[in-house]
Order: C-alpha cells, then structure tokens, then sequence
C-alpha cells in the first residue's frame, strides 16, 4: 500500500498591513516595468521579518483601486483588511475636508464632522433614506479613517517661527534699555467665555494656538506681574 501521509512543507502566512498595500501599489504604480518578484524582494528587504511572496504581490496589485485611495494612518499599521464603503466618493470628500482643517488647526469633533458629513451627501444627492448620520456613522469614519482625540498641544503655532530669530535679537535690544527691576511680564486672567475646544480630531498629534477670550464688560479679573528679579504682584481691576 502506498503511504497516506506525506511531509509536505507548509507556506508560512505573512500579514501586510493597510499602509504597505498602498505603498506597494504606489511603488508598482511609480515602476510599472520593475517585475512583481523583484517587488517582493524590495518590500522583504525594507520589511525586515516579512515573507511577502509574488502570488501576494498579485493580488494585492489586482485590488490596487482600492488601495491606492486609502489614507495612511498609524492605525492602519494594525489593520489588514479594508471594507468597501457604500459612498466612496463622500469618505473621499471628506477626508480631503478633514485634511485642510488639520492643516489650518482649527478644532474638528464628531458633532462637526456628522454636520459636515450631512452637508456633503445633500450636494452629492444622497437621500436620507440611503444614509443615516448617526453616531455609529461618526465612529465607523473615525475607524476607518484613523482618527482619534488628540489634545492641542500648547501655543506653538501662535508663535511667528518664520521671524523668531528677528523678534528676539529686537525684543533684546529693547529690553538692554531698562534696568532689569524695571522690566515686567504681566497676564491677566478672566472668564474663557465661546472658547474653542481643546480637543479635536486628527490622524496624529497637532500644534495647539493661543485661544481667544471674550470677557464682559465689567468682569472681575486679577492682574498677575512679575519683574526681571522674581518680584511679583497681584492686582485686582475691572474691565
């Protein structure tokens, strides 16, 4: 009788995650006449760990269309497969929408982008009966997308970087002037009243601005002064 069992040696699995896909299909896109066996040598090579084989490389290169309109993201590197959205036209409005705010720093959160995300599928034509913006909408975006809460980090896009170096050789020349005793910093504090969101949603962690206060008129603040030498005073006022 023949032997019902043989040895045959089993093909190890490798995992690619959502952004390598898009990369290989932008470097193939990029190389249309580089052979896709030397592409899976190039990717193993810049993957260390990886055992990404040709079959894999086809494949991936067939579903290239919906690879290539993914948004890298930090969660996609623990993401493998990607779903098919039922308007891809709207997620890739809104992702190019969501890019520009990051970019201007302005606060972005659920209930902005739900709006938003009404807005478009009106201009888009699509019936409230085909798509419902509910909060399980907003997350699964979110998901898809890689965005999460992040907190504006500090004031440093309120400062001018382009002149800084300028500012401060002028700031010392001024300052070289006045005896130190008579040199103050001063900052008032107040009620943050209409005072934008120190949260908002991104693909990564964002500069934060200076906020803008609105006081009443009338309104009760303390004065707080401190001069070159650490000598400092509280100063109750009205305005």
């Amino acid at each position: 009788m023949f032997p019902t069992n043989f040895n045959k040696s089993k093909r190890t699995r490798t995992s690619v995650n959502i952004n390598v896909k898009k990369e290989i299909c932008e470097y193939m896109s990029a190389n249309p006449h580089v052979k896709q066996g030397a592409v899976a040598s190039y990717f193993n090579e810049k993957y260390s760990g990886k055992n990404i084989n040709r079959t894999t490389i086809t494949k991936i290169w067939q579903e290239r269309e919906k690879w290539l309109v993914v948004e890298s993201s930090s969660q996609n590197l623990h993401k493998f497969r990607h779903r098919a959205t039922q308007f891809p036209e709207l997620d890739k409005i809104l992702q190019i929408w969501i890019s520009q705010v990051v970019a201007a720093g302005l606060p972005l959160t659920d209930l902005i982008l739900q709006q938003k995300g009404i807005e478009l599928a009106q201009m888009l034509n699509i019936r409230e009966d085909q798509l419902k913006f509910t909060n399980g909408w907003v997350w699964r975006f979110k998901q898809r997308n890689g965005l999460q809460r992040y907190n504006f980090s500090g004031e440093s896009n309120s400062a001018p970087l382009t002149t800084l170096p300028e500012e401060r050789l002028r700031l010392r020349a001024l300052l070289s002037l006045y005896n130190k005793e008579d040199i103050y910093n001063a900052d008032e504090t107040g009620l943050f009243f209409r005072m934008e969101p120190n949260q908002t949603l991104s693909t990564g962690a964002i500069a934060g601005r200076k906020k803008v206060r609105f006081n009443y008129n009338k309104l009760k603040k303390i004065l707080l002064v401190i001069n070159f030498l650490n000598k400092f005073y509280l100063i109750n006022f009205i305005g």
